[in-house]
């Protein structure tokens, strides 16, 4: 487990449903932590291709971590017709590593999913 005080990775929620991967890229890069990130991990829906409204976002560092947690909250997307306001929270996983696995194991799944329905 990770202290707080090492705490490097946050969840951003209410993301709206149809902003795809570019789009959150670069809301985050006209945020106050342009260039202090290096993850983005966005869950999608496979059946209709939406986000599932959070994404992961790994800080840099742990300083990048508390600045993510004041400069995400209450914002908007721009160009949206969405009128959700962004909320930010401790992520469950923490650090770019944990991220990274979270994405293997769901390549992993996906290819399996895709097999079986081959097989069929």
């Amino acid at each position: 487990t990770v202290s707080e005080d090492e705490y490097t990775t946050v969840m951003l929620r209410n993301i709206p449903n149809k902003v795809n991967f570019p789009r959150l890229w670069e809301f985050l890069c006209e945020t106050d932590i342009k260039g202090k990130f290096d993850v983005v991990h966005l869950p999608t829906d496979l059946k209709t291709g939406h986000n599932r409204g959070y994404a992961f976002v790994n800080l840099l560092d742990h300083d990048g971590y508390l600045l993510a947690m004041k400069a995400l909250k209450g914002l908007k997307f721009p160009s949206n017709t969405s009128q959700k306001v962004t909320n930010v929270s401790v992520a469950h996983c923490q650090g770019k590593e944990a991220i990274l696995a979270i994405l293997e194991a769901q390549r992993e799944t996906v290819a399996a999913s895709a097999a079986g329905a081959r097989q069929k």
